[in-house]
């Protein structure tokens, strides 16, 4: 009796050590492909993810472009109808006057449109160069549409053009710098290039 339960102790210890070890080996290879999936699942998210950034980046790219874009043209024909300075030949300050009313609108409108690409800070200074730019060339252009001017209305039509040219000479360039080093900061220059 003592010798057979000695065998089947050692059996039973021979069979619990064998299906151990194919219990391990199963484990251990259930483990390594539950790793392996989860380390593909991983690649693929990250490769999702670089792909979106890197869309999302693209079109904030071309956003800020088209944007820097309106803004220069908007800053000239404004610039344009400011200018002390007139030539034989040239459209008339009226005529200048429209096109800077429009392309203000229309550098305003595409920038209404794309802000949700553009961080706050960048919306803030935005609106703050828009305003800094309308606000002395519609002053300006108020003056340009009284038919029939006083000396009064005369002197404050020159002193709204001349606050208006000396804005286009001091404050609006600074604050146009600010904003292209803004943009260079975002589409990943340096800012002091």
């Amino acid at each position: 009796v003592a010798v057979f339960a000695y065998l089947v102790k050692s059996l039973l210890a021979h069979r619990l050590t064998k299906d151990i070890k194919v219990f391990e080996v199963e484990l251990k290879a259930k483990a390594d492909a539950s790793m392996e999936q989860l380390k593909n699942e991983l690649q693929v998210a990250a490769i999702e993810h670089q792909v979106r950034f890197s869309k999302l980046h693209e079109k904030r790219g071309e956003v800020i472009a088209e944007l820097y874009k309106r803004l220069v043209e908007a800053f000239w024909a404004s610039q344009r109808f400011a200018s002390p300075m007139e030539w034989a030949g040239e459209p008339t300050k009226a005529e200048n006057y429209v096109e800077a009313a429009e392309s203000l609108r229309q550098f305003f409108i595409y920038f209404e449109v794309n802000r949700v690409y553009l961080p706050e800070s960048i919306c803030t200074q935005l609106d703050r160069f828009i305003a800094d730019v309308r606000s002395p060339v519609i002053r300006f252009g108020v003056y340009l549409r009284i038919e029939h001017p006083t000396d009064k209305t005369l002197n404050a039509k020159m002193d709204a053009w001349i606050k208006a040219a000396e804005a286009f000479e001091k404050d609006i360039p600074q604050a146009r710098r600010a904003l292209e080093a803004e943009f260079r900061r975002i589409l990943g220059g340096s800012a002091e290039t």
